[in-house]
């Protein structure tokens, strides 16, 4: 099914945002729980995710992503943007954001 094979938004938000990181922060995504929710680290980029829902989309997009072998976990809570996934993200960054069905 084409569907299953579509990055979610938050996949694709995820992705470019890591890569465009700089030093430590360049390719890398980091879940913490906090007293407030959850804490999303990527590239440069900080959210809290207060909302359970919130939480749990982009959960399913790191899910996505890694499954997809665009990402890689490093520990638990951390994960780094593979080589596939630099590959897709310039194809994205090239082609426009329509360019989200994984072709392999």
């Amino acid at each position: 099914m084409a569907d299953e094979t579509r990055l979610r938004p938050e996949a694709v938000e995820l992705l470019l945002t890591a890569i465009s990181g700089k030093g430590d922060c360049e390719g890398v995504i980091a879940l913490t729980k906090t007293s407030y929710g959850t804490s999303l680290s990527f590239g440069l980029e900080h959210k809290t995710l207060a909302t359970d829902r919130d939480s749990a989309r982009y959960q399913f997009a790191i899910g996505q992503l890694t499954g997809l072998g665009l990402l890689e976990p490093k520990t638990e809570s951390v994960w780094h943007v593979t080589a596939d996934g630099r590959a897709k993200a310039d194809e994205l960054q090239a082609f426009g954001q329509q360019s989200t069905e994984w072709g392999g």
